[in-house]
């Protein structure tokens, strides 16, 4: 029996949480299908996962009305419901705002054991993105892996879409920081740099329309050009995805 609890944690806001987790919901409805895929957003300013609605996403609010800040007793209670489900994989895209309070609920409610106790397969997924938010954004997942990790729990996400990421000239595998927290991190999933205007541009289009890949590459709406383009991004990310799973891109649909 699968049970797989994927949450993106990172303080940065617009790095590319929302980004990550519907690439990985793609990814599992069309290649992971043993069990139901279920998405959560829980972001409490933006609510970007759930305009894709061939994902079925379930929106929570962990603010109570009237309040400013997440309740604590919410939490538990979205973690209560995603146990009650059983078997399956859950897919939680988490807003920068909530990034310190959820972090400290699920550090005193020691989650990541008891998930782990309970028979899920856990996944902290946090993402690098480049220029100024470097800094942030690493120090994002020291802080995620000082705080929960009981293991390889960590996914990184290197976005790279818009600007390459180097750190003092390194990849992120050469450095400094992945060396210390190497004992944590589970995969390192790298979203390539494309240097072409055209790709560029055709990912937030499909993105504010609310489109999956497979979705716009069978839309009539975006050229032919376009859509070969996303194919390839597709196969490329999918790739990726799949040394989650120890996949090889050979079994990938493309």
């Amino acid at each position: 029996m699968t049970k797989e609890v994927n949450v993106v944690l990172q303080a940065k806001g617009g790095c590319g949480k929302s980004f990550a987790m519907n690439a990985l919901a793609q990814y599992a409805l069309e290649n992971l299908n043993d069990v139901p895929v279920y998405c959560f957003d829980v972001d409490t300013s933006n609510h970007t996962l759930s305009k894709f609605k061939s994902l079925n996403v379930q929106t929570f609010d962990l603010i109570p009305e009237g309040h400013t800040t997440i309740s604590q007793k919410r939490c538990e209670t979205f973690f209560e419901h995603i146990i009650e489900q059983g078997e399956g994989r859950f897919i939680i895209d988490v807003g920068a705002t909530a990034f310190q309070s959820l972090l400290a609920f699920m550090q005193e409610n020691q989650f990541v054991p008891t998930m782990k106790d309970l028979g899920y397969t856990v996944n902290l997924h946090t993402v690098l993105s480049p220029k100024q938010d470097l800094i942030q954004t690493v120090m994002g997942l020291d802080s995620l892996a000082f705080s929960l990790s009981t293991g390889k729990d960590i996914v990184v996400w290197i976005n790279q879409r818009n600007q390459e990421i180097r750190i003092n000239g390194l990849e992120f595998e050469e450095t400094d920081i992945y060396k210390k927290l190497e004992h944590t991190i589970k995969t390192v999933i790298t979203l390539p740099y494309y240097s072409s205007d055209t790709i560029r541009e055709d990912i937030p289009e499909i993105m504010a329309a609310g489109l999956t890949f497979s979705e716009a590459i069978e839309s009539e709406d975006f050229s032919v050009f376009s859509r070969n383009r996303l194919k390839k991004v597709k196969a490329e990310y999918f790739a990726e995805i799949g040394k989650l799973y120890s996949q090889t891109s050979e079994k990938i649909k493309k």
